[in-house]
């Protein structure tokens, strides 16, 4: 995301599809 408040290297994502909750864990420079 765009805000720097998580964690550095990487920030969980969550994301909500078709009622189902995907976690990753993401770059935070992307």
């Amino acid at each position: 995301g765009m805000s720097s408040d998580g964690p550095p290297g990487t920030a969980p994502l969550t994301i909500f599809y078709n009622g189902t909750v995907s976690v990753f864990n993401v770059p935070s420079d992307m």
